[in-house]
């Protein structure tokens, strides 16, 4: 009996042993093939570095504006276009470079014996509370008043000194922050000249 029992493990070992082979071919031999492909691809990993912290936005650069007036600042990029005279007004316009919207405005004559309300431009923007706000703001020149155009980005500040008026007019630029900055620039750059 012993040799029965003795040739029934051998031939239940045999066919454990045979399933047991059969399984790990099915499973090594898809593991192998595919550990082949992996190994022969180029390596390819994703390096993460570290962006540098973005330097402070650099500095606009500005340019002298010299009028028979008045002398200001403008920016370096921005061209100047002939002054004209008409009855006594003297006027001019700087324009920002192609591909970017921007304008300054400058004018300047003797003040009316009414003072600022006899100007046309002025008498309108302080009879529209409407459509142009009265702009208070302690970095603003002593005597001066500025108008922002409801809606846009548009300044507009009236100086006077030596018996005239400026008129300084910024359009067309589209932020706020960016008009109040140049106009705060300009007005702060100002100087009457002599007559």
């Amino acid at each position: 009996m012993s040799v029965n029992v003795v040739s029934i493990l051998k031939r239940l070992f045999k066919r454990r042993l045979v399933r047991l082979a059969g399984a790990l071919i099915i499973v090594a031999v898809p593991a192998v093939l595919w550990l082949a492909h992996w190994s022969s691809q180029p390596a390819a990993t994703t390096i993460h570095i570290a962006q540098p912290a973005k330097a402070a936005a650099s500095q606009p650069t500005y340019q002298l504006l010299k009028t028979p007036y008045f002398t200001t600042e403008i920016p370096a990029s921005w061209q100047p276009r002939a002054a004209s005279t008409v009855s006594d007004r003297w006027q001019q316009v700087a324009v920002a470079p192609a591909g970017v919207s921007g304008q300054v405005g400058l004018s300047s004559a003797v003040i009316p014996s009414d003072g600022l309300s006899g100007i046309g431009d002025y008498k309108l923007r302080i009879s529209d509370p409407t459509t142009y706000k009265v702009v208070t703001d302690a970095t603003l020149p002593a005597g001066s008043q500025t108008f922002l155009t409801a809606g846009t980005a548009d300044y507009t500040t009236f100086l006077q000194a030596q018996g005239r008026y400026a008129a300084l007019s910024i359009t067309g630029l589209e932020e706020a922050g960016e008009s109040h900055t140049l106009l705060l620039h300009m007005l702060n750059t100002w100087h009457w000249i002599t007559q």
